[in-house]
């Protein structure tokens, strides 16, 4: 329970106040864009604290933090003066005392939410309905909520709970890891060297290569347009990772180039195309059309990355080859998806992608566009 408070009769808050709530003003999607508009992507919680009667220390800290990374914003807005930083200039008052409610937003020793409530039936079926990884933890009275913040954030706004200091500074931990996610994916150029390889890979490929291995952890979607080398970026990443045996699943028209490619960036490592039988290799290479056929053989072969090339070919999730690829990324601890146009018509041809990643659930957690 909070001790102290920041409260809206503080004179060195005022301004940081203003600033918050006039972001919170011009922030019409809920901070689901990087739009360059109100909290611009990956700060919902700059909602909850611009409607919060008190901040405690920590929540008045993290919103300094989100002024100065939206300083753009609010200079264009009007607001020259310096914002007070709370650790610095603005006063701690002692609160009102405890809390009446107890409706609280906690921190599990998992890492992830829980809600503490006394016992209300009409709630317990609103988090039934509103949250799809919830588990009631009985020794400790919490409903656990996993760590999505489109789903925590509203609902917690909605149903009157308010934020444990933890709970605040995991918010804003979870959303700073994702601002930084999101400006790496779009970074154009990195120093990374990658040993062995049969080349120098371009600067923005080794943007991408760094990305997909430091950030990403060997689970990534690089949808660079035609030509820009998404091929060698893939082979790059098997290298850096020692993750051979590799299997490719690519179109049958572009099982060739995949094998001229791997034989110039990665010398010394043996190649196969699968026609007829499956033969041991440290790059596998097998279209879409016939992999269903072999999926037993594959999976047995203990594959450490699949790269899916096209990865489009996987937008229907009732067809057989979708399937089959799904069966098969359940046993391959590294994947890549390469497509030049992962949605084609629809934004659900999408999730099939995300699935054979295993990034889906991170994705909805985000709540923010970004480097995959």
């Amino acid at each position: 329970m909070m001790t102290q408070a920041y409260t809206r009769a503080s004179v060195e808050y005022e301004v940081l106040y203003k600033a918050i709530r006039a972001l919170a003003a011009l922030d019409d999607d809920h901070a689901r864009e990087q739009n360059g508009v109100g909290f611009s992507g990956t700060t919902q919680f700059g909602h909850v604290l611009a409607r919060a009667e008190s901040w405690s220390p920590k929540m008045a800290e993290i919103a300094f933090e989100i002024a100065m990374h939206h300083r753009k914003q609010l200079r264009a807005l009007g607001f020259e003066d310096a914002i007070p930083d709370p650790k610095e200039r603005a006063p701690r008052v002692p609160s009102a005392g405890p809390k009446i409610t107890q409706r609280l937003v906690v921190v599990t020793v998992h890492g992830g939410f829980a809600l503490q409530s006394p016992y209300d039936p009409e709630l317990v079926q609103e988090i039934k309905g509103s949250f799809r990884n919830r588990r009631w933890d009985a020794p400790n009275k919490v409903w656990e909520v996993g760590v999505n913040l489109n789903e925590i954030i509203p609902f917690a706004s909605e149903h009157g709970f308010e934020l444990s200091d933890g709970a605040a500074a995991k918010i804003a931990e979870i959303e700073a890891a994702q601002r930084a996610r999101i400006e790496a994916s779009k970074a154009e150029s990195a120093d990374y060297a990658v040993e062995g390889l049969g080349g120098t890979l371009r600067p923005f490929q080794a943007a991408g290569v760094k990305y997909a291995v430091e950030i990403a952890k060997g689970r990534v979607l690089i949808a660079d347009e035609m030509g820009l080398g998404k091929t060698i970026q893939a082979l790059a990443v098997a290298q850096k990772l020692g993750a051979f045996p590799l299997l490719v699943v690519c179109p049958a028209s572009l099982k060739l180039n995949w094998q001229r490619e791997a034989a110039w960036w990665l010398p010394g490592k043996t190649t196969s195309i699968v026609n007829g039988t499956l033969a041991p290799a440290d790059v596998t290479i097998i279209n879409y059309d016939i992999i269903g056929k072999h999926l037993a053989a594959l999976k047995a072969r203990g594959f450490k990355l699949m790269v899916l090339d096209e990865s489009h070919y996987v937008k229907n999730y009732k067809a057989k080859r979708t399937q089959a690829i799904k069966e098969l990324s359940k046993v391959v601890q590294y994947r890549v998806c390469l497509t030049g146009t992962p949605v084609l018509n629809r934004p659900r041809e999408l999730i099939t992608q995300l699935e054979m990643l295993g990034r889906l659930e991170a994705v909805r957690g985000a709540g923010a566009a970004g480097g995959l």
